[in-house]
């Protein structure tokens, strides 16, 4: 009875001590989460607790001198520039005017949105912003937020340190322009070389009895009649120019950058 007693209390000491140890580590890991420059605010609940940790962890390790703002929400914003007004809201009620990341997940809009504030403005532009999402929003389609979020900021970080990072949907924009603009400036080749070619006049046979007077004394066709012929006048038209077309993501007010992706 002795024997079991005393195992007894060395197994319940033994759950005492680790119960503690687990207690300690949870304070511990909730205020470095609370008080580091890393914050997610999971208002749509796309992450489990082990990817938040995991996050934490990933973002924690890049420089202190930046912050980093996670939000996923439901909220219908309606439009992209909506997208970037939530993101400047989000970011300065946490962060202010200091220097860091936002990057936002909408459900309802099924929008990715990304930008850089205070001095990461410069250095994590809205085209950085675009193409980082552009290269992510896979994951997303595909449900898989966490890895969205993960490759996101690995792809954020390398820009902001004068990295290199793939930019797909850039590259072929800027080849289907060149193919567009080579074709467009064969037309207008094509075109030029077309009006500008010179015809020559068919004179008719009896034109020395025509109302334009006789062939002249040696025999040559009045050189007026060929005048009129050869230099036909040109009636001058005014072009007014097509509206062309801008694209690209707003760079927003309130000093900071921004682009995103549907998914």
């Amino acid at each position: 009875m002795r024997g079991i007693k005393r195992y007894s209390l060395i197994i319940m000491a033994a759950l005492v001590v680790l119960s503690g140890i687990s207690f300690l580590s949870l304070i511990t890991e909730t205020a470095m989460a609370a008080g580091s420059n890393v914050t997610i605010n999971d208002r749509a609940d796309l992450l489990s607790d082990e990817e938040e940790q995991k996050l934490y962890r990933q973002l924690g390790a890049y420089s202190s001198s930046r912050n980093y703002l996670i939000v996923t929400e439901d909220s219908y914003l309606y439009s992209s520039g909506r997208m970037h007004d939530e993101m400047d809201f989000c970011y300065h009620d946490v962060y202010g005017d200091s220097d860091g990341v936002a990057f936002l997940i909408n459900m309802s809009d099924r929008q990715l949105y990304t930008g850089g504030f205070g001095k990461c403005r410069r250095e994590f532009t809205s085209g950085d912003a675009r193409d980082v999402t552009d290269n992510v929003y896979r994951y997303a389609s595909a449900g898989d937020y966490y890895r969205c979020l993960s490759m996101a900021f690995t792809q954020t970080d390398k820009v902001i340190e004068n990295g290199f990072i793939l930019r797909p949907m850039r590259y072929a924009v800027a080849v289907l322009l060149g193919l567009f603009l080579g074709f467009f400036i064969m037309f207008v080749v094509c075109l030029l070389s077309r009006k500008n070619r010179r015809v020559s006049p068919v004179i008719p046979a009896d034109i020395g009895r025509s109302e334009f007077g006789p062939v002249s004394y040696n025999g040559m066709i009045n050189p007026v009649f060929l005048n009129a012929i050869v230099h036909k006048s040109r009636r001058g038209s005014s072009s007014s120019g097509g509206g062309g077309f801008s694209g690209g993501g707003s760079s927003g007010g309130g000093g900071s950058s921004g682009g995103g992706h549907g998914f």
